[in-house]
């Protein structure tokens, strides 16, 4: 997925219904190191943090609600697999 897809999605469907997190927690992954994501921080005022490398135990929780999420969507996007999108917003 793209930067600027995901910066959409989260505005648009998490920030907007959810309000705006103090701060972003992320894996060592660099999805989430984009410039613009950068400036979405700045703009917003939200810290990025990052899991410690090497230390599983804390990619866990994360982990498991991804697993938890997958495991929902799948289920209501059983009768249309493209649609998950729009099962989604319903689901988080």
């Amino acid at each position: 997925m793209e930067a600027v897809t995901t910066a959409n999605d989260l505005v648009d469907h998490v920030f907007s219904r959810m309000g705006m997190p103090e701060e972003i927690v992320t894996d060592q992954g660099r999805t989430f190191d984009s410039q613009l994501f950068k400036e979405l921080y700045w703009l917003f005022k939200i810290q990025k943090l990052r899991t410690t490398p090497y230390r599983p135990q804390a990619n866990g929780q994360f982990k498991r609600m991804n697993r938890t999420l997958l495991t929902t969507l799948s289920i209501a996007s059983a009768d249309d697999p493209f649609q998950w999108n729009q099962n989604l917003q319903l689901r988080v």
